[in-house]
């Protein structure tokens, strides 16, 4: 498996909500939407340290829980409520534990920085 690009994975998340079928295009509202929602999950997660890769570059190691929890942000905006909207949720929650668990012990290129008072 080789590393995903950022439409790439714009693709499997809407994929995966079910807003399109593999074998039809996206609509570029649809794709503009997941973008920002992808953009600011990583941003968030990379400041957790849960994220140290680029969105132009998703190891494999990533994608299937790095799909799920942006899933389980941009659910919502496409009308997707009750159950349903309950496991996209649950799923973006053990998306981000399994993060959690991919980089324990990964040394980061970005420096934790503490401010004394």
């Amino acid at each position: 498996m080789a590393d995903l690009a950022r439409a790439a994975m714009i693709n499997r998340v809407l994929e995966f909500l079910g807003v399109k079928a593999a074998t039809q295009g996206a609509n570029s509202g649809d794709v503009e939407m997941v973008g920002e929602v992808l953009d600011s999950a990583h941003e968030r997660l990379r400041k957790y340290g849960l994220a140290p890769f680029e969105t132009s570059s998703i190891p494999p190691w990533a994608q299937i829980p790095f799909r799920d929890y942006v899933a389980g942000d941009v659910a919502q905006s496409f009308g997707i409520t009750g159950q349903r909207l309950l496991e996209f949720r649950q799923a973006q929650q053990v998306g981000e534990r399994e993060l959690a668990k991919q980089v324990a012990g990964f040394r980061h290129a970005m420096p934790i920085v503490a401010d004394y008072f």
